[in-house]
């Protein structure tokens, strides 16, 4: 006996995975859809305080924002980028620009109405998680691993074709897309562990065998075979055999295969609310010969 994929939300409740149980639930939930780029994104599952709970995806955060990862060159190109998509380095002056580059607001909550617009902001990302190997926490049990996205705030002054930039906020927002789909060239589906309904067991690796000897009432008669001559008979439980539990190995696949007989299991973007950082930070861009949108 191991799992069938219905049972892996009961069994990471068990083991205290009970996020993971919640958003796998949510998977099983929706209709059948295999691309989640397309599905309505889902803000209610995972918030920042949530990831902020293991220390490797935390310091993976944290040293990525003492490095102040939006400062690099790449970003730095993000930010002029989005400025210019956003119609702030049109005119000379100096312009303010927000995390929904709309409205002044700075929302802690992630605006759900301009999801896709303020998603499109991000001018970097920090990849936060741990191998697989390791044991299986509440984190691997949602995520595995995650993408968080970095928003900026402040001004730009543009003045002779020199954009002159400060970013005195950052926003970090986890988006991770739940899914279980395989590379195109993969060879093998992704092992996503083994697991046990029996003994509610999960790990990275296959579960010792457990196994309990099964028995049989069986109401006994003078000379049955195995009992001596003479017995006075009566109802006894007699051993039949071994009864052993062992892990099933489960991969992506195992869930493809049942949406394909279900006609449920919806992949999803999961987006987690926003955490703030106050910093202060300027750089000068000047316009390429091209224009801004040669940027």
């Amino acid at each position: 006996m191991g799992a069938h994929v219905t049972q892996i939300p009961r069994i990471m409740v068990a083991n205290g995975l009970t996020t993971g149980a919640q958003v796998m639930r949510r998977w099983f939930s929706l209709d059948a859809h295999s691309n989640p780029e397309t599905a309505t994104p889902q803000f209610d599952l995972v918030d920042m305080a949530f990831v902020r709970g293991f220390s490797g995806p935390s310091e993976a955060i944290d040293d990525k924002v003492t490095e102040k990862i939006w400062t690099t060159d790449g970003a730095k190109k993000e930010i002029i980028r989005t400025l210019h998509k956003r119609g702030k380095l049109r005119t000379n002056g100096t312009h303010a620009f927000h995390f929904d580059n709309i409205s002044g607001n700075n929302p802690t909550a992630f605006p759900q109405q301009l999801w896709n617009r303020v998603d499109s902001d991000y001018v970097t990302y920090i990849v936060a998680g741990s191998s697989y190997y390791g044991g299986i926490d509440d984190f691997k049990a949602t995520l595995g691993r995650a993408v968080i996205r970095v928003l900026v705030a402040g001004e730009v002054t543009v003045e002779d074709n020199i954009a002159n930039v400060t970013v005195d906020k950052v926003g970090l927002y986890l988006r991770d897309s739940y899914d279980f789909n395989d590379d195109d060239d993969a060879w093998f589906s992704q092992v996503l562990g083994y697991w046990e309904a029996h003994e509610n067991y999960v790990g990275t690796r296959p579960m010792v065998p457990s196994c309990e000897m099964q028995y049989e009432s069986v109401n006994v008669i003078d000379g049955f075979a195995g009992f001596r001559t003479g017995y006075s008979g009566g109802w006894v439980s007699v051993p039949t055999g071994l009864n052993c539990y062992e892990s099933d190995r489960i991969t992506n696949w195992h869930f493809r295969d049942w949406r394909a007989g279900s006609g449920k299991g919806g992949d999803f973007l999961i987006f987690s609310d926003i955490e703030h950082h106050t910093t202060n930070d300027s750089f000068t861009y000047a316009r390429p010969s091209g224009g801004w949108g040669a940027v």
